[in-house]
């Protein structure tokens, strides 16, 4: 407790209140270590300057999980304003940085010295930004928005408050539902005491579209407006990881054959006015399977757009980022009975534009 007492010295809690019976008796029976045992007993529900919280494990499970990261070996006791959380599993301490998606082992020796320098903490960002006079109830944090892994960054992104559990969930989502440099240990793996599925031998769905690359387009339309949840994106995709002996390239074709039996709807079809290449779902995509090609992969350009039909609503098909190494055949698009515009990069062959009717205006852009 000594070290304890040090931190607490240089980050004095105010306590709001002490721990209930039943919160008190659920935290012993849960096998939490001395250490969370130790911290939330002698500190309760208390906070430091609006930026350490205390934390119940309980109610981080589910954040936990999200991540990839198993609740029953991993006990959450503190939090930032930035929302990164500290944890312990067995003798070790652990910090989940929400905002860069990593893990980081803190030795036990000197654990609590090294939560409260500023480089770990973040303090310093957050006192100099005179942030302690924004204060946050229990349930919220600071968020960058945009956040780091769609281009953000400190100096660029606002500082907005945000739900607690809700924003971490849909930054793990981000990273792909998967915290770097996670001991194995800790590894949310599938419950072995489930009772095993029986197989079924209901039909994959067919996507309406021939070109995986036009149907992740359009998946990543369907997921841009929430027509699509994320959660059934990460199903569909769940049976491809990376494993020691296949690479990056593999794992995306190995996910794009996947997401063509995600089913798609006509009435969600209905509702896309406008296909284009989005950074965002690329992000999204790539880090459900651990890939990172920095847009600079192809795997999004697509051959045919046979099926576009199929998008009865379609107003706008931007062809830019989509386009440059590999010229789609644009014929399916003569009969589309919506098309307003078709944007084009300057390097499109415009040869390939005479299938166009003459009512489709053509934009061409950098």
């Amino acid at each position: 407790m000594e070290e304890l007492e040090e931190f607490l010295s240089q980050f004095p809690m105010k306590r709001e209140r002490g721990l209930t019976a039943v919160e008190l008796t659920t935290l012993k029976k849960s096998g939490a270590p001395k250490v969370v045992l130790d911290v939330l007993t002698k500190l309760g529900v208390a906070s430091s300057r609006n930026f350490y919280f205390t934390v119940l494990p309980q109610t981080q499970h589910e954040v936990l999980r999200a991540w990839g990261i198993d609740p029953s070996n991993a006990f959450v006791f503190l939090r930032t304003a930035f929302g990164t959380l500290v944890f312990a599993s067995g003798a070790e301490l652990f910090s989940l940085d929400p905002t860069c998606g990593f893990v980081q082992a803190i030795k036990s020796t000197i654990a609590w010295t090294f939560m409260a320098m500023d480089s770990f903490t973040e303090f310093e960002e957050f006192e100099t930004r005179g942030l302690e006079k924004r204060l946050l109830e229990p349930s919220q944090m600071l968020a960058l928005v945009p956040p780091v892994k769609l281009g953000g960054s400190w100096s660029t992104s606002k500082l907005v408050k945000k739900p607690l559990e809700k924003h971490l969930q849909y930054l793990a989502g981000l990273y792909g539902s998967k915290a770097k440099n996670t001991p194995r240990q800790l590894v949310l793996s599938a419950n072995p005491t489930a009772a095993p599925k029986k197989k079924t031998t209901a039909p994959a769905a067919k996507s309406p579209f021939a070109d995986a690359a036009l149907h992740w387009l359009v998946v990543g339309a369907l997921w841009k407006s929430k027509k699509l949840k994320a959660d059934e994106i990460r199903r569909a995709v769940a049976s491809v990881s990376a494993t020691d002996d296949d690479d990056e390239d593999g794992r995306i074709e190995a996910a794009l054959r996947a997401l063509m039996s995600l089913p798609l709807d006509a009435k969600s079809l209905a509702t896309v006015g406008t296909l284009q290449r989005l950074p965002a779902f690329e992000v999204f995509f790539e880090g459900l399977i651990d890939a990172e090609t920095g847009g600079e992969a192809d795997y999004m350009y697509p051959a045919s757009l046979k099926g576009i039909e199929q998008l009865p609503a379609l107003e706008t098909l931007d062809l830019r980022g989509i386009a440059t190494t590999r010229k789609p055949d644009l014929a399916p698009l003569n009969k589309h009975p919506t098309l307003a515009e078709v944007i084009v990069p300057k390097v499109f062959d415009k040869k390939a534009l005479g299938a166009l009717p003459k009512a489709v205006k053509v934009t061409t852009r950098a």
